[in-house]
């Protein structure tokens, strides 16, 4: 039997997941176990890598950031009725 795997992409044709498996995702960096991360809905892991990657990017000094009231947020919407 054949699995179609989904295709996701950014607004500027990023691709940004290309299977339901957990594989390249560094599970460890959120102290989640390898069982949890192959568990979880890859739009999960998504948000994670882009929460991680918005902190990362912001250019701050992680140790100013460590125990502050910092944090990522993000909206999300459905189109369905």
């Amino acid at each position: 039997m054949s699995k179609h795997l989904p295709l996701i992409v950014d607004l500027d044709g990023t691709l940004l997941v290309t299977d339901t498996l957990a594989e390249g995702f560094a599970n460890a960096v959120f102290t989640i176990s390898s069982a949890e991360a192959a568990s979880m809905d890859p739009q999960q892991r998504m948000v994670l890598e882009r929460g991680y990657e918005a902190l990362h990017s912001s250019g701050k000094d992680r140790a100013l950031l460590s125990g502050s009231l910092t944090g990522v947020f993000l909206g999300i919407a459905a189109t369905e009725f």
